[in-house]
């Protein structure tokens, strides 16, 4: 009896020193795997490409370029692709999916992929913005929707018109601005609209770069024999600011830039048989969006 008796207080010992062994070990698991780091949250305009470090898939593509600086992402290949949908960040692994070596207006792009939630787009493919590990020419060529139309200058009169509308007050000169065709001149007598039936030969444009006293140099001249009498041409409703490669222009190959700019306008009145020169003249400032 005494035999079974200790018997039974050693194996109750033992099985509380092992209870507490179990405790003592199971104190400090193994430690829990941490979800990985979430990609940083950026406002709505900033694209921040996926780098292999943070993307494996990425170092399964047989292409990809890397933005040397922050790039604009646009809709189509060009900057006449107003306005950028995001930024491109420095030192992005991209994928190019696609290639235009003649964008809008000018220079090539590639056709990036999307990744991470963010859409795909089009960066330039200049040597100083991006490097790929392929020729540009490999990827499938991409027809892209035409871009929207430019942004028209702004025309805003910051003067008073200078030398009047002689020669004398018999004449009244009437200048409408707008930021569609800026420019529409209006003579009247007595209060009559003249027009090239009422012996009006012709209506001189000039622009000069600068205020009046600059004597800067002229970016453009017309002359234009027939009512509406439009800065561009038209006879109603005038004709738009011309462009090219969508970039406003006053002529081919002279871009307008914003600044202050002289206007000059000459009419020649016919009247029997004399010729009567009309002036009407301003400074204009003129913004791009």
């Amino acid at each position: 009896m005494k035999k079974n008796f200790k018997s039974l207080i050693w194996a109750g010992l033992s099985l509380l020193l092992a209870t507490l062994a179990c405790r003592f070990l199971g104190s400090n698991p193994a430690p829990t795997p941490l979800p990985p780091t979430e990609t940083a949250v950026t406002s709505p305009t900033t694209i921040v490409a996926a780098s292999p470090a943070t993307n494996p898939e990425a170092q399964t593509n047989e292409n990809e370029c890397t933005t040397l600086q922050d790039v604009n992402l646009r809709t189509g290949p060009g900057t006449a692709f107003r306005n950028p949908i995001g930024v491109v960040l420095k030192d992005s692994v991209v994928v190019p999916v696609g290639f235009d070596a003649e964008g809008i207006p000018g220079g090539s792009w590639i056709l990036i992929e999307a990744s991470n939630g963010n859409p795909s787009g089009w960066i330039t493919a200049g040597a100083d913005f991006v490097t790929c590990n392929m020729d540009f020419n490999s990827l499938p060529a991409v027809e892209a929707a035409a871009p929207p139309p430019p942004p028209l200058p702004s025309s805003v009169r910051s003067s008073n018109p200078e030398g009047g509308c002689g020669p004398d007050e018999e004449y009244q000169c009437d200048v409408i601005v707008t930021d569609e065709s800026f420019l529409q001149f209006q003579i009247f007598k007595y209060g009559k609209e003249l027009t090239q039936d009422d012996n009006l030969k012709q209506v001189s444009f000039s622009v000069r770069q600068g205020k009046q006293d600059d004597n800067g140099p002229e970016v453009y001249s017309i002359v234009e024999g027939a009512s509406a009498y439009c800065i561009f041409g038209g006879n109603g409703p005038c004709n738009m600011w011309p462009e090219e490669d969508y970039v406003p222009v006053w002529e081919p190959g002279s871009p307008v830039n914003p600044g202050t700019y002289f206007v000059e306008i000459l009419a020649t009145v016919e009247e029997n048989g004399d010729e009567n020169n009309i002036r009407w003249a301003a400074d204009f400032d003129i913004t791009l969006p």
